[in-house]
């Protein structure tokens, strides 16, 4: 009910039930005062307006104001003519009168506390809700500037290992031109021991060159795709196998390698930046392994479709990673392998790559026991893959 007033039950019938059941109590007690002491009991006529009006606001202050009248004109039938002797009809009238006016004052006074009330909650409720916005809208300002900083400061971490990276082959690689461009133009031929000294320092200098190369084509990967490079359904395990394949090599003494899928999942990407991601994890997993003993470990490659994602995990039984190491391992040039073995891209790379086609890579791993990377993408559905959208 809109008028409903402060007190108690939710339900108008309950507050009804009440004010009935206070009539009721009314009509006893006038009984019980007129007959056991004789005193003036019509004050005691009252109290179901009182609760007429605060229970159900001006209109049940007025009907129970209003039904006074009938209720005193029952009383009066009921003890006889003398209860009321010095009542008349006026009297009788201007008391209904009386009494509806004090029950519509009181339910005027709830209704009136009533919507100042709720006014009250809608004004904090009102505040609530826009500290609630700006405090939203505060974070979500913050986050965004802070994923701005941490976007600088990984793009300035990046150019400094790609400077420091390049700089040191590039000074040899540099440094021995410059001796072989002397050597060349002396006047005499160099002598058998110089050419083997020349042949060193270009064999530096393609070193130094290929390692460049390595830096150079493993960045590229977060440049802007060239509109050659276009994205289609990709058949998974096809491209799975495929980078099985191309690893198969190093892996021939080291474990036994298996492929298992469950159905056909697919996901929509560029199935060479795909290829290139599993190879470099496949690469990890091999590496992560002794030689001399595959018959002991394994490198497997599970996929499956979960809802809307293909899920794909690339396990090993090799020596697992170090906590201290664990946090580091997707930083850019981070490696614990020698300068000569790698470029510290590789698992960066990977995670740039899945990142980039709205996936996610993570990394179980217990060490002595082996790893296990989780490649998480968003599914392509039943999109069919499109022809030559795997390598091989």
């Amino acid at each position: 009910m809109k008028g409903a007033p402060i007190l108690l039950p939710r339900r108008t019938s309950l507050r009804i039930l009440i004010v009935i059941a206070l009539a009721a109590f009314d009509a006893v007690l006038y009984v019980v005062l007129y007959r056991r002491f004789t005193v003036n009991a019509r004050p005691a006529l009252v109290f179901h307006i009182i609760a007429g009006g605060l229970l159900l606001g001006w209109r049940g202050g007025l009907i129970s104001g209003l039904g006074t009248a009938p209720l005193a004109a029952w009383l009066g039938w009921l003890m006889g003519p003398e209860a009321f002797a010095n009542i008349g009809p006026s009297g009788l009238i201007a008391g209904s009168v009386a009494t509806s006016l004090i029950g519509t004052t009181i339910g005027a006074g709830a209704d009136l506390a009533r919507r100042l009330r709720e006014e009250i909650e809608q004004r904090k409720q009102m505040q609530r809700e826009l500290l609630e916005s700006e405090r939203r809208r505060l974070e979500a300002k913050m986050e965004a500037q802070f994923l701005r900083a941490s976007r600088l400061a990984s793009l300035g971490t990046l150019a400094a290992g790609v400077a420091h990276e390049i700089n040191n082959p590039l000074a040899y690689l540099t440094s021995n031109l410059r001796s072989i461009r002397t050597a060349l133009r002396a006047p005499e031929p160099p002598s058998p021991e110089e050419m083997r000294d020349l042949h060193d320092a270009l064999d530096e200098s393609i070193e130094g060159a290929e390692r460049i190369e390595a830096i150079v084509k493993a960045i590229r990967v977060f440049s802007p795709r060239p509109a050659e490079e276009s994205e289609e359904a990709l058949d998974v395990r096809a491209v799975a196998a495929e980078a099985l394949g191309m690893v198969e090599g190093r892996l021939r003494d080291r474990a036994t390698a298996e492929c298992r899928f469950e159905g056909e999942p697919r996901v929509v990407g560029n199935s060479e930046r795909l290829y290139q991601a599993l190879v470099n994890l496949l690469v990890n997993a091999a590496e992560a392994i002794p030689e001399g003993r595959p018959e002991e470990h394994r490198v497997t490659v599970t996929g499956r479709t979960q809802g809307d994602r293909v899920a794909i995990e690339i396990s090993d039984t090799g020596a697992g990673i170090q906590p201290d190491v664990l946090p580091r391992i997707f930083e850019p040039f981070f490696s614990t392998k020698s300068p000569q073995s790698g470029t510290g891209l590789g698992l960066f790379v990977c995670k740039g790559i899945v990142s980039a086609m709205g996936g996610n890579l993570s990394v179980r791993t217990e060490p002595g026991k082996g790893s296990t990377f989780s490649i998480d993408l968003p599914s392509a559905g039943d999109q069919a893959p499109a022809p030559g959208a795997f390598l091989g």
